[in-house]
């Protein structure tokens, strides 16, 4: 639970200002991301949201000023905790945060983050004033997160590299998902597992120079939001695909070192493309130990493989000699 603050009864208008000082609070509070109110205890209803209200749920500000607007909206399986412990705390008069769900005007369901005053009022119910944060955006995260976990993150080496790229696309609805390393110092990369259209495709290698790969290694991350062709498609690969959008962030070793990247590739725009870095940073850092994990092995059986060349190589008596020269 976020550490409890206490929330100014600023918030709240009072009908004695100014009309100017009401367009300045109106101009604030507008400009800030998330719902204004001011709550009666004793009416069991909203005296004032700000305008955001109406975008968060869909409903009209005069519906959220009807009793009992927040305790018929609340998500069910939230209601009967996040009605007792809002009820338990404002009878004790403590500031509080409650974490519920919502009932958006067309069924959805939207999460929210509260940060609530108390303020007592001599022989009446208190006043709650406070703010309201929509969180749906984590949720998802954590919710693909997840899902994920539950997969992907359970297999090992190409296995997982190709479990996590057929996941995210079916998860993130991307038309595109590919995992590449470096290789020849950076100069290209090759991809690890490429998921396109419900399909593996077969291991490619292309140049990083000027690609989004490059800039996206460079700076650790990129998103491209419909300008996908405009900024990259001069290179073979961005225009083969005839992708719009991409989110692209690094791979980087246990140590650090920039290995490799996590793409996904959408047609057209995305809503907010930015939400899907997180979950990507996330398995990118699981995806650079399992590369590291490969890289080792594939240098073990390359020494071994030397090893048996040169065994191999040996004329058929061959004798062997310990530290004292002596033949054993």
């Amino acid at each position: 639970m976020p550490h409890t603050q206490s929330v100014s009864p600023l918030l709240a208008v009072s009908p004695a200002q100014p009309a100017s000082a009401d367009s300045r609070f109106e101009s604030l509070v507008d400009s800030i991301d998330g719902v204004f109110f001011e709550f009666d205890a004793e009416t069991n209803c909203f005296t004032y949201v700000s305008r955001r209200a109406q975008a968060l749920l869909g409903f009209p500000l005069k519906d959220w000023l009807k009793p009992p607007f927040w305790v018929e909206r609340l998500h069910p399986d939230d209601a009967p905790r996040t009605i007792t412990t809002c009820k338990t705390l404002t009878d004790a008069a403590v500031d509080h945060v409650l974490n519920h769900g919502l009932v958006a005007a067309d069924g959805r369901a939207v999460w929210v983050h509260e940060v609530v005053g108390v303020q007592p009022r001599p022989g009446r119910p208190p006043l709650l004033s406070g703010v309201m944060l929509d969180v749906k955006r984590e949720r998802e995260q954590e919710r693909l997160i997840e899902l994920l976990s539950q997969s992907a993150l359970q297999r090992t080496g190409d296995d997982f590299f190709l479990a996590l790229t057929r996941q995210l696309s079916e998860l993130l609805g991307a038309e595109f998902v590919l995992l590449g390393e470096l290789i020849n110092k950076g100069a290209q990369i090759r991809t690890l597992a490429a998921h396109r259209a419900g399909a593996h495709l077969p291991p490619l290698v292309y140049e990083m120079d000027g690609s989004a790969c490059a800039e996206a290694t460079e700076k650790g991350w990129l998103v491209a939001d419909g300008d996908l062709q405009a900024r990259f498609g001069r290179t073979p690969v961005v225009a083969q695909l005839a992708l719009d959008s991409l989110v692209c962030t690094a791979v980087c070793s246990p140590r650090g070192e920039r290995t490799g990247v996590l793409t996904v590739g959408f047609p057209g725009r995305v809503s907010n493309p930015e939400r899907f870095l997180r979950p990507l940073q996330i398995f990118a850092a699981r995806a650079g130990a399992q590369l590291e994990r490969v890289r080792a092995e594939r240098e073990a059986r390359a020494i071994e493989q030397r090893v048996r060349e040169l065994i191999d190589a040996l004329p058929d008596e061959a004798f062997l000699f310990d530290r004292e020269a002596r033949a054993t």
